[in-house]
């Protein structure tokens, strides 16, 4: 994959294909005019953290990597302003709440991942480790896991 296909994969799954206004065909640019500093960091991650002589699959691990870790640096940041907000306001436990169900769906998409589509890395299992410890500080725990798998004809045979 070249870093133009990455891109135009990223920019085809960001609103309105903003990080094309970041992008000029071989490199990230700047452009003050468009005032989207969340694209342009997609771009620039993106294009810093290439490397040209990976394959598809590892370009595209490194390329989640990268954002799930600014989106982990995010959520912290996040995570300190509604802590603060809770504090402050009568919807604190909504708030709380928010931020879990996006902890959860993090959480779900990881486990996905690593143990549905069995092609997750270790900082993915690390990430996944650390997401649900935070769940649990916040008063979370997993209560099932439901896994799908083909059945085999000669399961038939087999009682269960």
């Amino acid at each position: 994959m070249k870093l133009s296909e990455l891109i135009h994969k990223a920019a085809a799954a960001y609103p309105d294909a903003r990080l094309f206004a970041y992008w000029d065909g071989q490199r990230a640019v700047s452009n003050p005019a468009v005032g989207d500093t969340l694209a342009e960091f997609i771009v620039r991650e993106l294009c810093d953290t290439f490397d040209a002589t990976a394959d598809t699959p590892a370009q595209c691990v490194e390329a989640v990597r990268v954002l799930r870790k600014a989106m982990a640096d995010l959520q912290v940041v996040l995570d300190v302003f509604s802590t603060s907000e809770e504090h402050t306001s009568s919807c604190g436990k909504t708030r709380r709440r928010k931020t879990a169900d996006q902890l959860m769906a993090a959480v779900c998409a990881l486990h996905h991942e690593l143990f549905v589509e069995e092609g997750g890395s270790m900082s993915a299992l690390r990430e996944y480790d650390a997401l649900l410890a935070k769940l649990e500080r916040m008063g979370y725990r997993p209560v099932t896991t439901l896994r799908f798998e083909p059945i085999n004809e000669e399961d038939d045979d087999e009682t269960t």
